[in-house]
């Protein structure tokens, strides 16, 4: 019998600093301009083709996933007048829990979710029109009975989604890509661990949802990860100084960074495949990211002119 590592996750044998597998899939729904499916965790039915990098592309709906969410996009469109912008447009999020209507907890995570959205946006670009998002949550069961607080992980899905809503209309124009991860610490050894699993959460001192914009500049900056939201905070009784904050901020931007290639290997992908019917989807199994990723995508310096991770902070 094989032995599990100590620092092994004893649910599904990840490492601590190891995404959940990322399913990402354009459905293509009726009567909105932009539609897309997020997943961590999870499998799909489907057979897929291996492509050279380590991803995995398949032209197959994701079955709901350990936790998921689909968006959609509508707009620009015409705007109530009591709701309009002389000079910029008006954005609306609206996220709906796996069952049951929108509630105190679905409202606050819906003005989260437009507000870190929001920083990825042109707002002057299309005014005096209206841009909807309508978000679902699938997969995780938040939102039923016994599942009322908001996970980090549905936050992060809920963004991830609605970023690739964002791209796929591609009506809106966008000064970046947002990517959101989760990260927490356990509290019986104070390891840092991405993308924690809802068995794990009873065991965490302090976890959190971090946001991160990536744009390409061009030149040698290349990539730029800047961090835009975070609400790192403690669990209980537990305890965190401002190391664990740092700490745990660059492992987000990590498992961020890794998210946002698997975004842009979709989009591109989509315009080297032939059509097939409006739907494109991507699979592909998550990988350490303690180092891998942040090779490839150049870390935010303390000294940009940019807003601050404090400037977004919830504790």
């Amino acid at each position: 019998m094989a032995q599990t590592h100590p620092n092994q996750r004893q649910r599904d044998g990840r490492s601590p600093h190891q995404l959940c597998q990322i399913s990402i899939n354009f459905p293509g729904l009726a009567r909105v301009d932009g539609s897309a499916f997020f997943g961590f965790g999870g499998s799909s039915s489907a057979s897929t083709t291996t492509t050279p990098s380590h991803y995995q592309i398949s032209n197959t709906t994701p079955v709901a996933t350990a936790t998921s969410a689909i968006a959609s996009l509508t707009g620009p469109a015409e705007v109530r007048l009591a709701s309009e912008h002389p000079s910029q447009l008006t954005f609306d999020v609206l996220l709906r829990p796996f069952s049951g209507v929108p509630a105190t907890e679905s409202k606050a995570l819906a003005a989260n979710v437009r507000h870190v959205l929001g920083t990825s946006l042109i707002w002057g670009a299309n005014p005096r029109t209206l841009v909807q998002m309508v978000i679902q949550v699938l997969g995780s069961g938040w939102g039923t009975e016994g599942k009322r607080r908001a996970r980090d992980a549905v936050m992060a899905a809920a963004l991830n989604a609605g970023m690739l809503a964002l791209m796929n209309a591609g009506s809106v124009p966008l000064k970046g890509v947002v990517c959101g991860a989760a990260v927490g610490m356990r509290l019986d050894d104070g390891m840092l661990v991405v993308d924690p699993s809802e068995d794990e959460e009873e065991g965490l001192s302090a976890s959190g949802c971090f946001a991160f914009l990536f744009s390409d500049l061009g030149g040698a900056e290349g990539v730029v990860g800047r961090c835009v939201w975070a609400n790192w905070r403690a669990v209980g009784k537990g305890r965190f100084g401002e190391r664990v904050l740092k700490d745990a901020r660059e492992l987000a931007r990590g498992a961020a960074g890794e998210i946002y290639l698997a975004m842009r290997q979709t989009i591109e992908g989509m315009g080297k495949r032939p059509e097939s019917g409006g739907a494109s989807s991507w699979k592909g199994k998550g990988r350490d990211v303690s180092a891998d990723a942040s090779a490839q995508v150049r870390p935010h310096d303390e000294g940009d002119d940019e807003v601050e991770i404090d400037d977004k902070m919830e504790i």
